[in-house]
């Protein structure tokens, strides 16, 4: 590795898994849809830090793809929910709330 001058380049949808990643990552109920899906997924390519890229091929063995895939999602929707929880914080009016409680 003496002489890299950039990151590790790793593969998040490589030819080889992306039929397994498609599968893994989509509902059994959407099993109708797995052709389309299928059909409609993008191939990524991101360079990371030599160390990292090689904690990520461990942890995600041989279907890479799929592993990042879940990460990647469960990572997005933990965002969005901390956003509407947030939203809802910030604007849900608490006065029906006082008003229930006295009335009781």
């Amino acid at each position: 590795m003496a002489g890299r001058t950039r990151p590790d380049s790793l593969d998040v949808l490589n030819t080889s898994t992306h039929q397994a990643a498609a599968t893994e990552l989509l509902e059994p109920s959407q099993s109708s849809k797995r052709a389309s899906k299928l059909l409609s997924m993008k191939r990524l390519t991101i360079a990371l830090p030599d160390e990292l890229a090689e904690r990520i091929r461990e942890a995600g063995g041989a279907n890479i793809s799929a592993w990042a895939g879940k990460r990647l999602k469960n990572a997005l929707l933990q965002e969005e929910a901390v956003a509407v929880a947030r939203y809802e914080r910030e604007h849900t009016d608490r006065s029906w709330d006082r008003e229930r409680a006295s009335a009781a």
